[in-house]
Protein backbone atom coordinates (compact mmCIF):
# COMPACT_ATOMS: atom_id res chain seq x y z
CA UNK A 1 0.00 0.00 0.00
CA UNK A 2 1.58 3.35 -1.29
CA UNK A 3 2.10 6.00 1.92
CA UNK A 4 -0.49 8.62 1.07
CA UNK A 5 2.09 11.04 2.51
CA UNK A 6 4.05 10.88 -0.94
CA UNK A 7 1.09 11.13 -2.54
CA UNK A 8 0.80 14.70 -1.51
CA UNK A 9 2.77 18.07 -1.10
CA UNK A 10 3.92 18.73 2.41
CA UNK A 11 1.80 22.03 2.78
CA UNK A 12 -1.77 21.95 4.12
CA UNK A 13 -4.92 23.46 1.82
CA UNK A 14 -5.50 27.12 2.56
CA UNK A 15 -8.46 27.68 4.53
CA UNK A 16 -9.65 30.22 1.24
CA UNK A 17 -10.05 27.09 -0.84
CA UNK A 18 -13.40 27.24 0.80
CA UNK A 19 -14.90 30.06 -1.01
CA UNK A 20 -13.80 28.52 -4.70
CA UNK A 21 -15.03 24.91 -3.48
CA UNK A 22 -18.23 27.06 -2.79
CA UNK A 23 -18.25 28.63 -6.22
CA UNK A 24 -17.76 25.20 -8.25
CA UNK A 25 -20.31 22.90 -6.27
CA UNK A 26 -23.70 23.02 -5.41
CA UNK A 27 -24.07 20.60 -2.39
CA UNK A 28 -27.70 19.06 -2.17
CA UNK A 29 -29.15 17.45 1.34
CA UNK A 30 -28.12 14.23 0.27
CA UNK A 31 -24.60 14.97 -1.25
CA UNK A 32 -21.53 13.37 0.69
CA UNK A 33 -18.16 15.65 0.16
CA UNK A 34 -14.61 13.89 0.95
CA UNK A 35 -11.79 15.75 1.46
CA UNK A 36 -8.56 13.10 0.89
CA UNK A 37 -5.75 14.36 3.40
CA UNK A 38 -8.07 16.42 5.75
CA UNK A 39 -5.26 16.73 7.76
CA UNK A 40 -5.25 17.93 11.98
CA UNK A 41 -7.83 20.26 11.78
CA UNK A 42 -9.81 19.23 9.12
CA UNK A 43 -10.47 22.47 8.10
CA UNK A 44 -12.07 21.64 4.62
CA UNK A 45 -14.67 19.49 6.13
CA UNK A 46 -15.35 21.84 8.55
CA UNK A 47 -15.70 24.92 6.88
CA UNK A 48 -17.82 23.89 4.50
CA UNK A 49 -20.18 21.94 6.96
CA UNK A 50 -20.46 25.24 9.01
CA UNK A 51 -20.70 27.26 5.42
CA UNK A 52 -23.79 24.76 4.80
CA UNK A 53 -25.65 24.78 8.23
CA UNK A 54 -25.33 28.99 8.32
CA UNK A 55 -27.03 28.63 4.74
CA UNK A 56 -29.73 26.36 5.40
CA UNK A 57 -30.02 28.40 8.84
CA UNK A 58 -30.71 31.18 7.16
CA UNK A 59 -33.35 29.67 4.57
CA UNK A 60 -35.19 27.74 7.82
CA UNK A 61 -35.65 31.51 9.06
CA UNK A 62 -36.75 33.08 5.61
CA UNK A 63 -39.40 30.33 5.30
CA UNK A 64 -40.82 30.47 8.95
CA UNK A 65 -43.73 32.70 8.78
CA UNK A 66 -44.38 35.27 11.47
CA UNK A 67 -44.67 35.89 14.91
CA UNK A 68 -48.50 35.82 16.02
CA UNK A 69 -50.27 38.70 16.95
CA UNK A 70 -48.88 39.59 20.84
CA UNK A 71 -52.84 40.38 21.65
CA UNK A 72 -53.06 39.15 24.51
CA UNK A 73 -52.92 42.30 27.08
CA UNK A 74 -55.59 43.38 24.74
CA UNK A 75 -57.60 40.50 25.70
CA UNK A 76 -56.38 40.41 29.14
CA UNK A 77 -57.53 44.30 29.94
CA UNK A 78 -61.16 43.09 28.43
CA UNK A 79 -61.76 40.20 30.73
CA UNK A 80 -60.22 42.47 33.61
CA UNK A 81 -62.27 45.35 32.77
CA UNK A 82 -65.36 42.88 33.03
CA UNK A 83 -64.51 41.48 36.25
CA UNK A 84 -64.49 44.88 37.55
CA UNK A 85 -68.17 45.63 36.29
CA UNK A 86 -69.20 42.81 37.77
CA UNK A 87 -67.50 42.90 41.14
CA UNK A 88 -65.60 46.08 41.87
CA UNK A 89 -66.77 49.17 43.93
CA UNK A 90 -68.56 51.33 41.62
CA UNK A 91 -71.15 53.88 43.43
CA UNK A 92 -73.41 54.30 40.07
CA UNK A 93 -73.61 50.76 39.12
CA UNK A 94 -76.90 49.31 39.95
CA UNK A 95 -76.90 46.05 42.48
CA UNK A 96 -77.27 43.14 40.91
CA UNK A 97 -79.42 40.09 41.66
CA UNK A 98 -77.06 37.06 43.34
CA UNK A 99 -78.32 34.80 40.56
CA UNK A 100 -76.88 37.88 38.01
CA UNK A 101 -73.48 38.20 39.88
CA UNK A 102 -72.82 34.56 40.48
CA UNK A 103 -73.70 34.59 35.91
CA UNK A 104 -71.48 37.44 35.55
CA UNK A 105 -68.41 36.66 37.36
CA UNK A 106 -68.79 32.93 35.52
CA UNK A 107 -68.64 35.08 32.13
CA UNK A 108 -65.60 36.82 33.83
CA UNK A 109 -63.71 33.74 34.73
CA UNK A 110 -64.44 32.10 31.25
CA UNK A 111 -63.16 35.50 29.79
CA UNK A 112 -59.76 35.56 32.06
CA UNK A 113 -59.45 31.68 31.03
CA UNK A 114 -59.70 32.06 27.35
CA UNK A 115 -56.67 35.30 27.70
CA UNK A 116 -54.60 32.94 29.35
CA UNK A 117 -55.07 29.92 26.53
CA UNK A 118 -54.30 33.20 24.03
CA UNK A 119 -51.40 33.89 26.12
CA UNK A 120 -50.09 30.39 26.34
CA UNK A 121 -50.48 29.53 22.64
CA UNK A 122 -48.59 33.02 21.83
CA UNK A 123 -45.88 32.24 24.09
CA UNK A 124 -45.33 28.43 22.50
CA UNK A 125 -45.73 30.08 19.03
CA UNK A 126 -43.11 32.56 19.73
CA UNK A 127 -40.85 29.66 21.28
CA UNK A 128 -41.25 27.14 18.05
CA UNK A 129 -40.36 30.31 15.77
CA UNK A 130 -37.16 31.14 18.38
CA UNK A 131 -35.86 27.03 18.20
CA UNK A 132 -34.19 25.78 15.36
CA UNK A 133 -35.62 22.72 13.79
CA UNK A 134 -35.58 19.39 14.89
CA UNK A 135 -35.24 17.84 11.24
CA UNK A 136 -32.57 20.96 10.15
CA UNK A 137 -29.44 18.95 10.87
CA UNK A 138 -30.79 15.82 8.99
CA UNK A 139 -31.23 18.20 5.71
CA UNK A 140 -27.50 18.93 5.59
CA UNK A 141 -25.03 17.00 3.28
CA UNK A 142 -22.51 14.88 4.59
CA UNK A 143 -19.15 16.12 4.93
CA UNK A 144 -15.90 12.56 5.46
CA UNK A 145 -12.67 13.70 6.00
CA UNK A 146 -10.27 10.67 5.32
CA UNK A 147 -6.66 11.08 7.07
CA UNK A 148 -3.84 8.07 6.79
CA UNK A 149 -1.91 9.80 10.59
CA UNK A 150 -3.42 8.16 13.26
CA UNK A 151 -2.35 11.31 15.62
CA UNK A 152 -3.77 13.58 13.07
CA UNK A 153 -7.10 11.87 12.34
CA UNK A 154 -7.11 11.78 16.25
CA UNK A 155 -6.76 15.49 16.22
CA UNK A 156 -9.30 16.24 13.70
CA UNK A 157 -11.69 13.69 15.30
CA UNK A 158 -11.34 16.17 18.75
CA UNK A 159 -11.68 19.55 16.62
CA UNK A 160 -15.15 17.85 15.42
CA UNK A 161 -16.76 17.05 18.35
CA UNK A 162 -15.74 20.75 19.55
CA UNK A 163 -18.14 21.66 17.40
CA UNK A 164 -21.74 22.73 17.89
CA UNK A 165 -24.03 19.89 17.58
CA UNK A 166 -26.00 20.12 14.43
CA UNK A 167 -21.95 20.86 12.67
CA UNK A 168 -20.67 18.12 13.98
CA UNK A 169 -23.43 15.66 12.99
CA UNK A 170 -22.39 16.06 9.77
CA UNK A 171 -19.30 15.38 9.74
CA UNK A 172 -17.23 12.14 9.67
CA UNK A 173 -13.37 11.20 10.15
CA UNK A 174 -12.05 8.38 8.57
CA UNK A 175 -8.70 7.25 9.33
CA UNK A 176 -7.06 5.43 6.77
CA UNK A 177 -5.52 5.48 3.09
CA UNK A 178 -7.34 7.17 0.36
CA UNK A 179 -6.84 4.88 -1.99
CA UNK A 180 -8.09 2.37 0.45
CA UNK A 181 -11.48 4.36 1.87
CA UNK A 182 -14.51 3.46 -0.35
CA UNK A 183 -15.84 6.35 -2.41
CA UNK A 184 -19.02 4.64 -3.94
CA UNK A 185 -21.41 6.99 -2.16
CA UNK A 186 -18.87 10.32 -3.37
CA UNK A 187 -21.11 13.23 -4.66
CA UNK A 188 -18.30 15.41 -4.53
CA UNK A 189 -14.24 14.47 -3.75
CA UNK A 190 -11.53 17.48 -2.83
CA UNK A 191 -8.22 16.74 -3.12
CA UNK A 192 -4.70 18.44 -2.63
CA UNK A 193 -2.40 15.42 -4.44
CA UNK A 194 0.77 15.60 -6.30
CA UNK A 195 -0.01 14.74 -10.34
CA UNK A 196 1.45 10.49 -9.52
CA UNK A 197 -1.30 11.17 -6.59
CA UNK A 198 -3.95 12.56 -8.69
CA UNK A 199 -2.91 9.46 -11.28
CA UNK A 200 -3.91 6.70 -8.78
CA UNK A 201 -7.21 8.61 -7.34
CA UNK A 202 -8.39 9.34 -11.25
CA UNK A 203 -7.99 5.13 -11.42
CA UNK A 204 -9.61 4.97 -8.30
CA UNK A 205 -12.55 7.06 -9.03
CA UNK A 206 -12.93 5.63 -12.51
CA UNK A 207 -13.75 2.33 -11.10
CA UNK A 208 -16.52 3.00 -7.72
CA UNK A 209 -17.18 6.51 -7.84
CA UNK A 210 -21.15 6.96 -9.30
CA UNK A 211 -21.56 8.65 -12.81
CA UNK A 212 -21.65 12.74 -12.00
CA UNK A 213 -19.00 12.51 -9.33
CA UNK A 214 -17.08 15.90 -9.16
CA UNK A 215 -13.52 16.09 -7.98
CA UNK A 216 -11.89 19.26 -7.23
CA UNK A 217 -8.13 19.42 -7.51
CA UNK A 218 -6.23 22.24 -6.18
CA UNK A 219 -3.06 23.35 -7.40
CA UNK A 220 -2.11 20.48 -9.76
CA UNK A 221 -4.34 18.74 -13.33
CA UNK A 222 -5.23 15.11 -13.11
CA UNK A 223 -3.37 13.52 -15.56
CA UNK A 224 -5.13 11.56 -18.78
CA UNK A 225 -8.51 13.45 -17.28
CA UNK A 226 -8.29 16.43 -19.96
CA UNK A 227 -12.02 15.33 -21.41
CA UNK A 228 -13.33 15.96 -17.64
CA UNK A 229 -12.26 18.96 -16.72
CA UNK A 230 -15.32 21.48 -16.52
CA UNK A 231 -13.80 24.22 -15.05
CA UNK A 232 -10.49 26.33 -13.58
CA UNK A 233 -11.22 28.48 -10.69
CA UNK A 234 -8.70 30.63 -9.44
CA UNK A 235 -7.85 30.24 -5.64
CA UNK A 236 -6.61 33.67 -3.51
CA UNK A 237 -7.01 34.73 -0.45
CA UNK A 238 -8.64 38.69 -1.32
CA UNK A 239 -7.61 39.57 1.53
CA UNK A 240 -6.23 43.31 2.01
CA UNK A 241 -2.05 43.37 2.38
CA UNK A 242 -2.35 39.82 1.09
CA UNK A 243 -0.71 38.87 -2.87
CA UNK A 244 -2.99 37.64 -5.28
CA UNK A 245 -1.54 34.34 -6.10
CA UNK A 246 -4.80 33.44 -8.33
CA UNK A 247 -2.37 33.18 -10.96
CA UNK A 248 -0.98 30.13 -10.11
CA UNK A 249 -3.34 28.93 -7.15
CA UNK A 250 -6.07 27.15 -9.34
CA UNK A 251 -9.21 24.51 -8.07
CA UNK A 252 -9.64 22.04 -11.41
CA UNK A 253 -12.83 20.59 -11.32
CA UNK A 254 -13.65 17.39 -12.99
CA UNK A 255 -16.53 15.40 -13.69
CA UNK A 256 -17.14 12.36 -14.56
CA UNK A 257 -19.73 11.46 -17.60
Amino acid sequence: MQDERRLAPRSASPQYVVEAIRRAVTLQPNSVFYDLGCGADARIVIAMAQAVASDAQQQLQQQQPSRPSNDHNSVQLQAAGTAAAVSGPDAGAPHLHPLQETAAAAAAAAAAAAADNRLAAAAAAAAAAAAPSAGATHGLPQFVGVELDAAAAAQACAAVAALPTEVAACISIVEGDLLQVPLRDATVVYAYLLPQGLSLLASKLSAEAPHGCTLLSYMFKVPGWEQHLQATLPVTSGLPGRPDVSGVSKLYMYRQI
